[in-house]
């Protein structure tokens, strides 16, 4: 005999009596169910990064080729537009891989 889903699946259930000819069962003991903590909010996240000791992550290789180079791009094309000088800086990029491979 299965046990209607109504019931938590991991509870463990023992027969205890007969009741208009059903089981009557009884829950001994049901796991407690654990949240994930939430994520701490920027201001904490900020004060945990300023502590002593914290070694920020060194910036990947396109960060530190656009540092360089975004000054060029934006005065060679003229553009205000981040995404375009993004873009042109990812060919860039790419270009410079491809060149490099060869």
């Amino acid at each position: 005999m299965t046990l209607p889903s109504i019931f938590p699946p991991l509870a463990n259930f023992h027969p205890i009596q007969m009741l208009n000819g059903g089981v009557v069962y009884e829950i001994v003991s049901v796991p407690q169910v654990t949240t994930p903590a939430p994520k701490p909010s920027k201001a904490k996240r900020n004060r945990y990064t300023k502590q002593e000791g914290h070694v920020k992550k060194p910036p990947k290789a396109f960060m530190l080729f656009q540092r360089e180079n975004r000054h060029r791009v934006v005065t060679d094309k003229s553009f205000r537009n981040s995404a375009k000088v993004n873009t042109i800086l990812g060919q860039m990029v790419s270009h410079n891989l491809q060149l490099s491979k060869v």
